[in-house]
């Protein structure tokens, strides 16, 4: 419903920045959460909560970065690539300037919508992985409880 009330509403400008930082962002924030629940899934319960607690208290790279050694999986240094690209993009005034006011139905004519938007879809697919191929090492009710 968010998403439908702000596509819409472009007067401000500010659409394209607010989708950008959701794709990335939110979803990197979101998704750091699942992945530090999902890798202390196996571990032994009297070790389980002061764990996560001490990954919830990390910032939200820093826990996926976590998540990911856990884990054993080599594959941040994608999720970093793909977010520092973000940052690097949101931090030039000049790239912030030609996304404010973009208009929605306009947007897949802007290469540097698209760039971002794909880069996104980048770090969509590395998350989306990294997930997937840990069914086999993070416990099966883990990915139950995600599904109910």
């Amino acid at each position: 419903m968010n998403y439908e009330h702000t596509k819409s509403e472009t007067m401000d400008g500010k659409w394209p920045i607010r989708n950008l930082k959701l794709r990335h962002s939110r979803v990197l924030m979101y998704f750091s959460m699942v992945a530090a629940i999902g890798s202390l899934s196996a571990a032994d319960a009297p070790n389980k909560i002061p764990r996560l607690r001490a990954l919830i208290a990390m910032p939200p790279l820093r826990r996926l970065h976590a998540a990911y050694q856990l884990s054993g999986d080599g594959g941040f240094d994608r999720v970093a690539e793909l977010y520092n690209l973000f940052l690097e993009r949101m931090a030039d005034p000049g790239v912030r300037s030609q996304l404010l006011g973009l208009d929605y139905a306009a947007r897949k004519d802007s290469a540097l919508f698209r760039e971002l938007r794909d880069n996104s879809g980048e770090l969509a697919t590395e998350l989306a992985r990294f997930y997937e191929t840990r069914r086999q090492q993070w416990n099966p009710k883990f990915f139950e409880y995600m599904v109910l």
